[in-house]
C-alpha cells in the first residue's frame, strides 16, 4: 500500500532534471505541458492512513468487484495521445492514473513526445510554488528527493459533467449529477487559468475546490488528474453502476468515457 502523496514522490525521482529550483532544499523538475486531447473516467478506491503518526489517505487501484460507496473515487485523468489507453493494463502495478503516466513513458518512448511548447514564466510559477517550504507535499518526504516530473495541460476546459446509467440522487440515467461529488485531490495540486496561463491555486495554498462547479468558475486548464468522491451516499445502493464523464473544452472538442461497471455498496 503505496500513499498517493509519498507515491507521487518516490515515482518521480526515476526521471531526469531540467529546470533548478532556488535553494539547497528545491526540488529539479521536468515539466511535461500537454494539450487535453483524450481523457479517461476509472474507479480508484480511498483508505484511511497515516505518516509519522499525521493522517492522510491512500488512493489505490481497484481490484474487487464493489466498494462501499465512501471508499469510492471517480478518476478522471487527461494527456495528449491515447497511448494510455493503449497501455493501461501494463501499468497496472502504478496506483493512481497519474503515476501511470511515468510508467508508461517508460514502455512507449513515444509517450514523451509532441509535448506542447514550454511556458517558461508559467512553469517558473509552479516551480516556485512546488519549492515553496509551506508545501504539504514537499514536508512528507523533501529529504529523501529532489528529482521530480511534474505535468501540466495547456487546453482549457468549458465544462465537465458526469451522468449514470442508474438512476441515483433521485435523477433518472443520463442526467446530469455532477453536484453530487466532490473533489478529492487535484494531481497535481495547481490550477493554472486559461485565461492568463498563471497559477491560480497551487500546493502552497491552504484552500482547496471542493466542486467541479468551483474548479469550472475558474476557467482552468485541463487538470492531469481529478479524483471525486461522493458528497453523500446514494438511496438508491446498493447497484452496479457505469459513470459517463464528458469534458468540453475552449475549443469546442467533446471528450466522453465511461467507467467500467462496478456494484456501489451503500
Amino acid at each position: 500500500m503505496k500513499n498517493l502523496f509519498l507515491l507521487f514522490l518516490s515515482i518521480l525521482t526515476l526521471v531526469s532534471c531540467k529546470k533548478k529550483g532556488n535553494g539547497p532544499e528545491s526540488s529539479m523538475i521536468d515539466f511535461y505541458p500537454r494539450e487535453c486531447n483524450y481523457m479517461w473516467a476509472s474507479w480508484s478506491k480511498i483508505k484511511d492512513a497515516s505518516y509519522n503518526g499525521v493522517y492522510l489517505y491512500d488512493i489505490l487501484n481497484v481490484n474487487e468487484n464493489e466498494l462501499r460507496a465512501k471508499d469510492a473515487l471517480i478518476t478522471i485523468s487527461t494527456s495528449n495521445l491515447d497511448t494510455l489507453l493503449l497501455k493501461i493494463e501494463k501499468a497496472a502495478s502504478i496506483s493512481c492514473p497519474y503515476c501511470q503516466q511515468e510508467q508508461i513513458a517508460n514502455l512507449d518512448p513515444k509517450f514523451d513526445q509532441k509535448l506542447a511548447p514550454h511556458n517558461v514564466a508559467l512553469e517558473a510559477q509552479l516551480q516556485n510554488d512546488y519549492n515553496n517550504p509551506v508545501s504539504k507535499l514537499k514536508s512528507a518526504k523533501a529529504e529523501e528527493t529532489n528529482l521530480i516530473r511534474l505535468e501540466y495541460r495547456v487546453t482549457g476546459v468549458k465544462n465537465l459533467t458526469i451522468t449514470s446509467t442508474h438512476t441515483l440522487f433521485g435523477k433518472t440515467p443520463g442526467t446530469v449529477i455532477t453536484e453530487y461529488f466532490t473533489i478529492k485531490q487535484l494531481e497535481p495540486k495547481q490550477v493554472i487559468s486559461s485565461k492568463t496561463s498563471q497559477l491560480l491555486i497551487g500546493y502552497s495554498d491552504k484552500d482547496t475546490l471542493a466542486t467541479i462547479a468551483e474548479w469550472l468558475y475558474m476557467e482552468p486548464m485541463a487538470q492531469p488528474t481529478i479524483f471525486l468522491a461522493f458528497k453523500t451516499v446514494p438511496a438508491e445502493l446498493p447497484a452496479a453502476i457505469n459513470f459517463i464523464v464528458t469534458l468540453e473544452t475552449n475549443n469546442g472538442k467533446i471528450i466522453r468515457d465511461t467507467t467500467s461497471t462496478l456494484a456501489i455498496l451503500p
